[in-house]
C-alpha cells in the first residue's frame, strides 16, 4: 500500500511499555473497562493480530508499535495527545 510522502508511521500505545505499566493497563481493562483503540486494533489477548502483521508488511513504509513512554524528542512534538 503506497502512502505518498510518508517515511514511517508509529502507532503510540497510551501506556508504559515496563510490566508495571501492563498491570495498570490491564487493571484499568477489567476494573473500568477501560479500552484503547490501538490495542484493539493490533492485540489479540496475548500477541499482535495475525491480520495486523500481514497488513504491516503491505505498507510501503515501516510500521513501529511503540508506547508512550518509548517516544523520541522528535515524536513527542507532533503527538501532543495519544487517542486511547
Amino acid at each position: 500500500m503506497m502512502l505518498s510522502g510518508l517515511r514511517s508511521m508509529f502507532i503510540v500505545y497510551d501506556a508504559d511499555g515496563t510490566v508495571c505499566g501492563e498491570i495498570i493497563y490491564h487493571v484499568r481493562k477489567m476494573l473500568f473497562n477501560a479500552t484503547c483503540s490501538a490495542c484493539s486494533i493490533t492485540h489479540g489477548p496475548k500477541k499482535e493480530k495475525p491480520e495486523f502483521t500481514q497488513l504491516k508488511g503491505e505498507f510501503s513504509i515501516p510500521v513501529y508499535n511503540i508506547h508512550r513512554d518509548e517516544m523520541d524528542v522528535e515524536l513527542r512534538a507532533v503527538a501532543t495527545s495519544l487517542p486511547c
